[in-house]
């Protein structure tokens, strides 16, 4: 991080600790916060924006990342500048993972790790925000690969997710993903034989920048049909204009199987948007929607936790 970036970190954190916190779109006044959790023996960070004056009950939102080949470094200044904008009428927060951590410092171990240790980590993250944060109920949002890490989650501690928001991350492990791809590209079959060398190789085969046995777990994941039976409150937000990651033409046949089938996930077409839904756009509605679902679970006696 730059001199000036500290600098300018270091006094949004100043002006937050004094109670002149920054608005945002939503004219909302926000303090940010950072905290830290341990993995694996490492000593990590979440970070967090909250709205001030806000009462101790409000919703907690847990953003988890995409993953992939590409490094996926912790920016300081653009993430409390996402927590600054972005927070609603929620506790926003973002941890800085494993991932983020061992990218640009530590690059052969990054390379090393595998998918679903996120899914772990995510348990870590979980029990360290709610020691600072235990009235609101979870709310799980990840973007492309995070929204399948939220829901493997959810399995694994449903009593602990209140609610999960997809962002274009579809409802289909990867597998069903790279047969869309070859199917928007009109290439021969480029992804599927990808991932047919894949499943070929050692586990610990370099490929795509990280390991074989990383694009594996991806496209096994089972998350499918895990989208499919899920049935507590679920918004998927994706953008038509997605076709190079998460095609929209498949994202939409799988949330009709999902309706057919009963599970609760809504899809919310963005016009013209591609793959980054984190944008204000999309986040406005997120905020309508957790605001929309605690309201009605207030006035319905249901618990929302």
């Amino acid at each position: 991080m730059t001199r000036s970036r500290g600098r300018a970190l270091a006094l949004a954190f100043a002006l937050a600790a004094a109670g002149c916190a920054p608005s945002n779109r939503l004219g909302l006044q926000v303090h940010l916060e950072r905290a830290s959790y341990t993995y694996r023996g490492e000593a990590l960070e979440w970070w967090a924006g909250a709205p001030a004056g806000a009462g101790r009950d409000l919703p907690v939102l847990v953003v988890l990342e995409g993953d992939g080949a590409r490094c996926e470094a912790f920016s300081e200044r653009r993430w409390s500048r996402f927590l600054v904008k972005n927070t609603g009428r929620f506790v926003l927060v973002r941890p800085k993972t494993l991932v983020n951590a061992t990218c640009e410092a530590a690059p052969a171990r990054f390379r090393a790790l595998d998918f679903l240790h996120r899914v772990d980590e995510l348990g870590a993250i979980v029990a360290a925000v709610r020691a600072a944060h235990p009235h609101g109920p979870l709310v799980l949002v990840g973007h492309s690969a995070g929204a399948h890490v939220a829901r493997l989650y959810a399995e694994r501690a449903p009593e602990e997710v209140a609610a999960l928001v997809d962002l274009s991350g579809g409802f289909a492990e990867l597998s069903s993903v790279f047969a869309d791809l070859d199917a928007a590209s009109g290439a021969p079959a480029r992804f599927t034989a990808a991932a047919n060398e894949v499943r070929s190789l050692a586990g610990s085969a370099p490929f795509w920048g990280r390991t074989a046995l990383f694009w594996r777990q991806m496209l096994g994941s089972g998350v499918g049909p895990l989208w499919e039976s899920y049935r507590r409150p679920c918004l998927a937000i994706h953008g038509t204009a997605d076709r190079e990651s998460v095609p929209f033409a498949g994202v939409a046949r799988d949330a009709a199987r999902i309706r057919a089938a009963g599970g609760s996930c809504v899809l919310l077409a963005l016009d013209g948007v591609g793959h980054d839904t984190l944008g204000p756009e999309g986040f406005a509605r997120v905020d309508r929607f957790v605001a929309e679902w605690a309201t009605e679970s207030s006035t319905s006696g249901r618990e929302v936790r």
